[in-house]
């Protein structure tokens, strides 16, 4: 095949092509028949056009930490898109970023000039366009909505390779559903994210609860009055069995102290020190090697009436426990904070993201892909929906809002 002539890097064999092949879960493995390294947005422009013409399907891939080959495409093309990574400007209470930039090299840019993304990934090391294709969920969605919710403006290369620049007030359809669309109304290559000011300092608490029933009606609580600015759940196994269950929270120092339940306890900690409060645990878990062991991990939105079904039942499924540590996440959300249509949500205001987070053997992860799609099914009869990240094999096209009209969606799905 004749390809067009790039400003970076075009592999269709050897170790690119194997890596493309991976992803963060460890769980299915499609061979794409050429990755471009992209060197500008003219290059992703000409993959495009260039796909479309050969009849080949395209998907863009940022840290590939997917979990089940969301961005793998067997015998078509993945655009790497790390490369857009320059952070152009942070004035104004905006920052314009590049789709290959991580959070983590945002957050260090904005907060050199006291500023911060209201809603930050507690990996930093995931790419601004992997997740705004995603929708972007953290301890303070609740109060901010998911990153989606916090962008003022993309540009978007579409399936017909035409670079669009968009926003709510301009070509507002394509907007709409390149935020948390993964990819299919088109490519994001910038965006223009809003900031908010950030604390020298925050406390962190650690609150203790008798049994996940009891933290679950805190977490509600909490979203409602606001007394946090961060908010997180957490469920992990205990010796000799049952469940500890505790609530990480967190907000700025110098604010009046909240109240907390007996037995709680609060650290300071600095700002910078708090966004990569995740980099010790990540490093312990690639020291055992559990880093690159399957992730069958399981992202679902949950209505506030269905939690305690649907917790018990994950809390019930012994399979999904896998290897290595367990740690279960409850995000509190609101659903009037949530504004963008590719992000479905239960219809209740308040709803949860909940995670399993778990490690699999290969050959233990089939069977927990298993547990996963039964606990979706379970919960869409329940009213919920899924964080399409999650490793879950089968999911009715009905789960995908639709493309846009006139703007050729790159039919990955």
């Amino acid at each position: 095949m004749r390809w067009p002539r790039f400003d970076g890097e075009l592999a269709v064999d050897g170790a690119l092509l194997a890596a493309a092949a991976r992803d963060f879960g460890h769980l299915v493995h499609h061979r794409p028949a050429a990755v471009l390294r992209a060197g500008s947005v003219d290059d992703v422009a000409r993959i495009v056009r260039h796909a479309r013409l050969a009849g080949l399907r395209i998907v863009p891939r940022g840290a590939g930490h997917t979990t089940y080959g969301q961005a793998q495409v067997a015998g078509g093309v993945v655009v790497d898109l790390r490369g857009l990574d320059r952070i152009q400007a942070v004035a104004d209470g905006m920052a314009s970023v590049g789709a290959g930039a991580t959070w983590r090299a945002v957050v260090e840019r904005t907060m050199a000039a006291g500023f911060t993304p209201p809603v930050l990934p507690d990996y930093l090391d995931l790419t601004v366009g992997g997740t705004l294709s995603a929708g972007g969920i953290s301890g303070s969605s609740f109060r901010w909505g998911a990153q989606i919710d916090n962008v003022d403006e993309l540009v978007v290369v579409t399936g017909t390779g035409d670079v669009v620049r968009c926003s709510a007030d301009q070509e507002a359809e394509l907007f709409g559903a390149a935020l948390g669309g993964f990819g299919r109304a088109g490519i994001i290559v910038s965006a223009t994210i809003r900031l908010v000011t950030a604390p020298a300092a925050v406390e962190v608490w650690r609150l203790p609860y008798g049994d996940p029933a009891a933290m679950a009606t805190a977490l509600r609580v909490f979203a409602s009055d606001g007394r946090f600015d961060y908010v997180l759940g957490i469920v992990t196994p205990a010796e000799p069995g049952g469940w500890e269950s505790s609530i990480e929270a967190a907000v700025g120092a110098g604010q009046a102290t909240p109240p907390v339940p007996p037995g709680s306890e609060c650290e300071v900690r600095s700002f910078a020190d708090w966004v990569r409060r995740v980099d010790e645990p990540v490093a312990v878990l690639r020291e055992l090697g559990l880093w690159d062991a399957p992730h069958p991990w399981l992202d679902l939105f949950v209505g506030e009436s269905a939690l305690d079904r649907m917790l018990a039942e994950v809390l019930g499924t012994p399979v999904l426990r896998g290897i290595g540590p367990l740690r279960i996440l409850l995000y509190p959300l609101c659903r009037s904070r949530f504004t963008r249509p590719a992000l479905r949500l239960p219809e209740e205001e308040h709803c949860f993201l909940l995670d399993v987070l778990s490690n699999g053997t290969p050959a233990g992860a089939t069977a927990m892909v298993a547990a996963n799609q039964r606990l979706f099914e379970l919960n869409r009869e329940l009213g919920g929906t899924l964080y399409p990240i999650s490793a879950v094999g089968t999911v009715s096209s009905v789960e995908w809002p639709p493309l846009p009209s006139g703007r050729g969606g790159r039919g990955r799905r």
